[in-house]
């Protein structure tokens, strides 16, 4: 077991990370603010620029390991907080299938399977983004071993 946990990256990274970017996912999920506000837009930026900059910073030997498990993570924060907050982000204006299943389904099985794409969408936004920054982590390690 210590063998797979030494893959993992250490646990302030793993959880402070993911934990800076639920906020905004609050915010916009509860409509609490306009997308245009300028204290939204910070409230996406800054958590951006802390993970760029802890890919930038931080000496790793696996730096996109670490940033795939740490965007796992994000993934599903994102989507537990979706999940928690879907009536109260919906209220009466709940999503439908569409196309050639519009109507097809139960509505509860409809919600079903909607929430499942949505859980499913947000572990892979995770995936992605923990892979953009540990990309970027990758490059700047290769940058700075340039320098030397």
């Amino acid at each position: 077991m210590k063998k797979y946990l030494a893959l993992l990256p250490p646990t302030p990274y793993l959880i402070v990370l993911p934990l800076i970017m639920i906020p905004r996912v609050v915010v916009h999920d509860l409509h609490l603010l306009p997308l245009t506000s300028p204290v939204y837009s910070l409230m996406a930026l800054i958590p951006l620029g802390v993970w760029a900059f802890v890919a930038a910073t931080r000496k790793t030997e696996h730096p996109l390991r670490e940033f795939l498990f740490i965007g796992a993570v994000y993934g599903v924060l994102l989507g537990l907080t979706h999940q928690i907050l879907w009536d109260a982000s919906f209220g009466n204006n709940v999503p439908h299938i569409g196309g050639n299943l519009a109507g097809k389904l139960d509505p509860f099985w409809e919600e079903v399977v909607l929430r499942k794409f949505a859980f499913i969408s947000s572990i892979g936004t995770g995936l992605v983004t923990g892979a953009l920054f540990g990309l970027a982590a990758v490059l700047g390690r290769r940058l700075r071993s340039l320098g030397k």
